[in-house]
């Protein structure tokens, strides 16, 4: 139910890579259409070396051409969906009526905002 949902949530809880994803896929649908997600010390996602535990790395893309498993990736991949559906076959196709469930996502210095979109019948 809509009113039992949260206009924003903030995400300044774990900072490993699983957490912060974890915690996305789980509380995101707890989002208000128009409600955003913030979740900030994305810095994590290039932080190796020093600190593996957080899961980061300095690598972004990987040798074989794949993305790394950190945030900031996932967040990439939001921003395809802003402009793309999946199909069944595990490709995308243009999103031209604007039906993706992700209005925006602003990203600032180790932080990042994902709107939801407010209305599925834009056009």
């Amino acid at each position: 139910e809509e009113n039992r949902k949260f206009d924003i949530i903030v995400d300044d809880g774990g900072h490993s890579m699983k957490q912060q994803m974890e915690s996305f896929l789980y509380l995101w649908p707890a989002v208000k259409k128009g409600g955003i997600y913030v979740i900030e010390d994305l810095i994590t996602s290039y932080m190796n070396g020093d600190e593996p535990r957080w899961g980061g790395t300095d690598r972004p893309v990987m040798e074989d051409g794949r993305l790394a498993n950190t945030t900031t990736n996932m967040l990439k991949a939001l921003t395809d969906r802003l402009h793309t559906l999946p199909q069944e076959d595990g490709t995308v196709a243009a999103d031209y009526k604007f039906a993706s469930e992700f209005a925006r996502v602003d990203c600032f210095h180790n932080i990042c905002v994902v709107t939801k979109r407010l209305d599925k019948s834009f056009l």
